[in-house]
């Protein structure tokens, strides 16, 4: 079944507003999308703290929101990774739309971005293979970021590898990485709890 979850996420919404201007990431009322997010990844296999990795980028990137336009609807990147080149609807930004339309699907739906997302990850189907050689490179493979058990590592793994922002503001995605995890895996993370002692 797709998720035609949209909207939402902490700092998104409808006119692609971002937290990517060095606000923190309010994830206060956790989305059906963060939920989607969670359940599709974990289903697919990922550690929860890959997942909370990769969610503490979106939150970063588009407030998890698949239609999230960055810039306020201005581009250049858009969807829930903030894939480019939205205004010229070239690289990324259509290898995902076209993959999105190759299902009778918008580029705006949030499965298929999801799908999307694992394909460059693990270099399948019709994308470019340069996310997964970087991923490779810095995880040394596909199957060890897929089960890292570091919330933080995965984090960076996922924005060295997938982002590559020019302004990372790692803190942010960690500090959503962790709260997302502590949501949905259902306890203090790790790095919470050293944090505590």
């Amino acid at each position: 079944a797709g998720l035609a979850l949209s909207g939402g996420g902490g700092g998104g919404g409808d006119t692609g507003s971002t937290p990517s201007d060095g606000t923190t990431p309010d994830i206060g009322g956790i989305s059906d999308n963060a939920e989607a997010v969670w359940k599709f990844f974990t289903g697919k296999g990922y550690s929860k703290e890959c997942t909370a990795g990769i969610l503490g980028n979106m939150q970063q990137e588009s407030g998890v929101n698949p239609s999230s336009i960055q810039g306020n609807g201005k581009g250049p990147a858009a969807g829930i990774c903030q894939w480019e080149n939205y205004n010229k609807k070239s690289a990324r930004w259509k290898a995902m739309s076209d993959y999105a339309a190759s299902k009778g699907k918008d580029w705006k739906d949030l499965q298929s971005q999801l799908e999307f997302v694992d394909m460059e990850l693990s270099g399948t189907g019709a994308v470019d293979t340069y996310t997964s050689k970087l991923l490779k490179k810095y995880a040394g493979s596909f199957e060890s970021f897929k089960t890292c058990n570091d919330i933080n590592k995965a984090c960076k793994l996922f924005e060295d590898s997938f982002e590559r922002a020019g302004k990372p503001m790692m803190e942010n995605r960690y500090a959503a990485a962790k709260k997302y995890y502590d949501k949905f895996a259902g306890g203090t993370s790790k790095a919470n709890a050293r944090n505590a002692i």
